[in-house]
């Protein structure tokens, strides 16, 4: 054997090259799914059984997921360029610069659900050519993942849906178009997080909630200006006035710890939720409505802050149960609850249609990040009712 970089008459994939003694003293081969070896002195090249089953990457940009499988870096998917495709363009793959496009329907009128302009396809772009509608003006892209839609040089342009989260950072929340709806997530599981409760130590987020330890909250007494997670107005008198479920009836005077911190009635639009959600910004939610004046609530429910704004979307059917309610929240559909269990068809708004308990149903419209004009407090179908209905907001610590 001469040593001078050849297979030294061992199996291999290639030469390494170079005299050995062992695998030391050979450089590093050059693929990530073979491994250099010294072989009756000469340096190869062979499949790396420690790497079988590993990622890797075949050069390839219109390949995914490849692994390494006997010394070879394959097995790949094709990469999916169709998150490129419009009305003016394909998406296709370039093998070394990946997602590409090509334009098609050169000329061709496009977008024509825009009502700020009109627009045309150039160069694989829908570009405007004519202006309809002032800048400012609402308009609708008709995409899920998208608010506040205003026209801007003829065109329809609006900000990402962020799908709010709750940000105790607990969950992650991610917007899918396709399914027209907000995603949430567990996230940073087991990891030191905050609940906003004094009362609370050593919590930690546990399958996307921010809680404490079993056991590990303070005693229920009146008196220390504490409510723990777990105690109530009926053994704490330091706690808000708490029940679970829908009801009904409630006095407003009831509402010992809770301050009101927010109320509009139903025939009006507006304000932005950012704004509502500024001034009620503590760890629970209470909703309710009334007609204008009335002592008590004609409907009330509670829940922790986080489950109370439940992103849902606007699946229909969606809704997430806390205390004994089915919870929902949207920025540009609707807001509010229905008994746990029970089905709801959201048509923007809850509308009951078919479905039992009417009376223990609230639903708050809403539009491009905020309130809007109706719909119900229970029975009693407000969206076009004269303005003597309220709809009223606490919150407590």
């Amino acid at each position: 054997m001469d040593g001078a970089g050849g297979s030294g008459g061992a199996t291999s994939a290639g030469s390494a090259g170079g005299g050995c003694v062992t695998a030391g003293d050979c450089p590093p081969a050059a693929g990530s799914c073979d491994a250099a070896a010294c072989v009756d002195g000469a340096c190869v090249v062979r499949p790396d059984p420690d790497s079988e089953g590993a990622p890797c990457d075949d050069g390839d940009a219109c390949t995914e997921g490849e692994v390494c499988a006997g010394g070879a870096c394959g097995q790949g998917t094709p990469r999916d360029c169709s998150a490129l495709d419009s009305e003016c363009a394909v998406g296709r793959c370039d093998p070394a610069a990946g997602c590409a496009v090509d334009p098609i329907n050169e000329d061709a009128a496009c977008d024509l659900e825009n009502t700020c302009g009109a627009s045309v396809c150039r160069a694989g772009q829908c570009v405007v050519e004519s202006v309809f509608a002032p800048d400012g003006t609402p308009c609708d892209d008709s995409r899920f993942c998208t608010v506040g839609d205003v026209c801007s040089g003829g065109a329809c342009v609006s900000a990402p849906n962020r799908c709010g989260a709750p940000d105790d950072g607990c969950t992650v929340s991610r917007c899918d178009e396709a399914a027209r709806t907000c995603i949430v997530t567990p996230a940073n599981e087991r990891r030191a997080c905050d609940d906003g409760d004094g009362c609370t130590a050593g919590t930690t987020c546990q399958d996307g909630i921010c809680g404490a330890p079993t056991g590990a909250i303070a005693a229920c007494m009146t008196g220390d200006s504490c409510c723990p997670s777990g105690c109530s107005d009926a053994d704490d008198g330091d706690c808000p006035f708490w029940r679970s479920g829908v009801l009904e009836g409630v006095p407003a005077s009831s509402l010992s710890g809770w301050t009101q911190c927010f109320s509009n009635q139903f025939a009006e639009s507006g304000p932005a939720l950012s704004e509502i959600l500024a001034r009620c910004s503590k760890r629970k939610l209470l909703l309710a409505c009334r007609p204008v004046g009335a002592e008590s609530f004609t409907l009330l429910a509670m829940a922790p802050r986080a489950d109370v704004l439940w992103p849902c979307g606007d699946a229909a059917g969606c809704v997430h149960e806390q205390n004994g309610v089915g919870w929902y929240f949207d920025e540009r559909s609707s807001w509010g609850f229905a008994p746990a269990g029970e089905p709801v068809t959201r048509m923007v708004c809850d509308d009951a249609d078919g479905e039992s308990v009417p009376h223990h149903r609230m639903c708050w419209h809403t539009i491009d990040g905020a309130l809007d004009v109706g719909y119900r407090c229970g029975d009693n179908d407000l969206n076009y009712s004269p303005p003597d209905w309220e709809r009223v907001i606490y919150h407590a610590d």
